[in-house]
């Protein structure tokens, strides 16, 4: 076992980077960030969203077509035109999940259709087909600094059937009729309160983005992150500096984080937890315990002082 994560620094699986095969519906291996710490959860996959196409009565439609995050920023679902196919038949387009900071149009992430043969595509949309148009559905989770977006995928086909996998009930579809809806959830944004850590688990850094409230202080003057031995989790008098006073500056909202780890891998059978406090002027917090069911912050004169 590599690592372990405490209760404020919950390990966050990243976003494969290899994409879908040609030919098969789009997923979350297929979106693109333009920024470093987001990725792609699925959360309802193909098949399991109801068929109902009323926004209301369907839980994979969440919410509107735009959002604000935790720097009351706006979000909001956009589908841009890209290209024709080489074939002449068909053409693509790309969802884009936009970010309005200051005024200034920032595209977070995006997944595109793609042409498959000259006879056919890959297709992504926003929501299900309606009158009016494609149904944008859009939450953000504030707790967790994520929004939550229903694509719909389907294949558009003009001499041949779709692949069974299209529609998730293991039959062939006819060409072009499947409007199948999947709910995912884009990671990153950041958090409201809780310093939401993630890292492969085989290498790289330890990584998070700095929350709206870290801990619940108003800001953050800076972060210290510490280690230990997994026996010896709940005494924290035990843990060991890692990074400490970063970064050099106050953090902002919404910045991302990096922490190196050198440390070799613990011996087979053993771990290692990572932990994160903050320090608001001059006062620390480092998570919370449950005791009986009743949560309150960890004592922050039992953590030791970090001097790397």
């Amino acid at each position: 076992m590599r690592r372990h994560l405490l209760i404020t620094a919950a390990a966050l699986l990243l976003a494969s980077a290899w994409a879908s095969e040609p030919g098969q519906p789009l997923d979350c291996s297929d979106w693109v960030f333009m920024k470093p710490g987001f990725s792609c959860v699925p959360l309802i996959a193909r098949g399991r969203c109801p068929q109902d196409t009323v926004p209301v009565r369907n839980p994979c439609y969440a919410g509107n077509a735009s959002a604000v995050d935790n720097e009351s920023n706006l979000i909001t679902l956009e589908e841009v035109w890209v290209q024709d196919c080489p074939s002449g038949y068909g053409s693509i387009s790309q969802l884009e999940i936009v970010r309005y900071v200051a005024g200034m149009r920032e595209v977070v992430a995006y997944v595109a259709s793609r042409c498959v043969t000259s006879s056919r595509l890959d297709l992504a949309h926003w929501g299900a087909v309606a009158a009016g148009g494609n149904l944008g559905a859009a939450t953000f989770d504030s707790a967790g600094g994520r929004i939550l977006v229903a694509i719909r995928t389907s294949c558009s086909s003009s001499d041949v059937s779709c692949p069974a996998d299209y529609d998730g009930d293991g039959t062939p579809d006819q060409p072009g009729d499947d409007n199948e809806l999947q709910l995912m959830a884009i990671t990153g944004f950041a958090p409201l309160l809780g310093i939401i850590q993630s890292y492969e688990p085989t290498a790289g850094p330890l990584s998070f983005t700095v929350p709206a409230m870290p801990e619940g202080f108003p800001t953050a003057d800076y972060f210290d992150t510490y280690y230990g031995d997994l026996a010896t989790v709940g005494d924290w008098s035990q843990a060991q500096p890692l990074q400490c006073g970063y970064p050099a500056t106050p953090p902002s909202v919404g910045d991302y984080l990096t922490v190196a780890d050198p440390l070799p891998d613990p011996a087979p059978g053993t771990g290692r937890y990572y932990v994160t406090a903050v320090t608001h002027q001059g006062l620390r917090r480092y998570g919370r315990n449950a005791t009986n069911g009743v949560l309150s912050g960890r004592d922050p004169a039992v953590l030791p002082g970090c001097s790397e």
